[in-house]
């Protein structure tokens, strides 16, 4: 993907999709949003952590049929979603029943699943509460819920019918998860092009210290998805690169028991598919270099662990998006360069991955 995404963003997107385009309203005050929901026929779902961070959501939400959620990995399960099935049927709503949800990335899947498949379908709007939520997963359409240790291995396609972005949400939001999403954010920068990384390299200082300079970030990572989800909006082929640092990243989760938050273990995972890219020739170091310069900021104290690495190799090998016995993931050959192949876990890559974890090359250049 090469095509740098440089045009100066509107205040307001719009998303095609197959079942409806959707709009994504961004910098746009919450408050006045909520306010204006109709009383009648619409149920709010709403993060309890954001409730107390955000004291004013109450009087806002009392005018309507508020449901409060404790948003914990636990909800996207069928026992989760069950019990917000059975809390939808005891307020006897109709297909025409729209859902809102305040909150983030487990909300927005658990919600967005519940809406997708009651009365085969309702429509959704969604307020999203974190970084990572604003920048990325709050456009593509996707829902996931989890399955005994299997983290997103179930979901469906189905988008919100419109989407309110206001950043007032990151001044509560805990630092590890602020930095999670400017992991993806990264993530997508690098995938657009060379222009576009270095947008985001020579911001990233000032948005880990003023959390108020962060809309054109996500207003650029927004626009990338945009671009290639309208393409291929269900995942079967040019959207693929944008798992890029998303196999590896997973894997260091498992490896280090979810202790990682997700959008900071893609960023390590960034690295690692540029130092294998080395590896393998397909790239400079000089390219894995300069990323990880920027990257590490984002990794703020999280490290890994020589300990750790049987257990990365183990959920690689079982990475969902794997196929007929292939471990596959997203390497580069630069700036814009992303593609799929398969990793063969030789001797020799193997060697690789022993001394990333355990001679910390996560800390140094080559």
């Amino acid at each position: 993907m090469k095509k740098n995404i440089t045009d100066e963003c509107a205040k307001d997107l719009s998303i095609s999709s197959y079942k409806w385009a959707y709009r994504v309203r961004l910098d746009h005050p919450v408050k006045t949003y909520l306010e204006e929901i109709p009383r009648e026929n619409t149920v709010v779902f709403v993060d309890e952590n954001v409730l107390f961070a955000h004291n004013w959501l109450k009087p806002v939400l009392e005018r309507h049929d508020t449901v409060v959620l404790a948003a914990t990995e636990s909800l996207k399960s069928f026992n989760g979603v069950e019990e917000i099935i059975r809390s939808l049927f005891s307020r006897k709503i109709n297909k025409n029943t729209c859902l809102y949800v305040v909150g983030g990335g487990v909300l927005q899947d658990a919600i967005g699943f519940t809406a997708s498949i009651f009365f085969r379908g309702l429509n959704w709007c969604f307020v999203p509460t974190t970084l990572l939520a604003q920048a990325d997963s709050c456009i593509g359409s996707k829902t996931s819920l989890n399955f005994d240790s299997g983290k997103n291995q179930l979901g469906t396609f189905h988008p919100p019918i419109d989407i309110c972005i206001d950043p007032i949400f990151l001044k509560s939001l805990p630092e590890e998860h602020y930095r999670s999403g400017l992991g993806e954010i990264f993530h997508y920068l690098l995938v657009s092009g060379e222009k576009d990384f270095e947008f985001g390299a020579t911001s990233l200082d000032g948005v880990l210290h003023d959390r108020s300079k962060t809309s054109s970030m996500i207003e650029r990572s927004l626009m990338i998805k945009k671009e290639m989800i309208e393409v291929d909006e269900f995942d079967g082929g040019p959207r693929r690169v944008f798992n890029y640092g998303h196999s590896f990243g997973h894997a260091i989760e498992a490896a280090t028991g979810f202790s990682i938050p997700h959008g900071i273990a893609v960023s390590i995972g960034m690295d690692v598919a540029n130092m294998l890219s080395v590896h393998k020739g397909l790239v400079a170091p000089t390219f894995r270099n300069r990323v990880r310069r920027a990257l590490i900021k984002i990794w703020g104290e999280n490290t890994l662990a020589p300990s750790m690495v049987e257990r990365f190799v183990d959920a690689l090998s079982r990475d969902k998006k794997n196929e007929q016995g292939e471990v596959k993931v997203i390497l580069t050959k630069g700036f814009g360069e992303m593609f799929l192949t398969s990793l063969d876990i030789d001797s020799s890559t193997q060697t690789l991955l022993n001394d990333y974890f355990e001679d910390r090359l996560q800390w140094r250049d080559i």
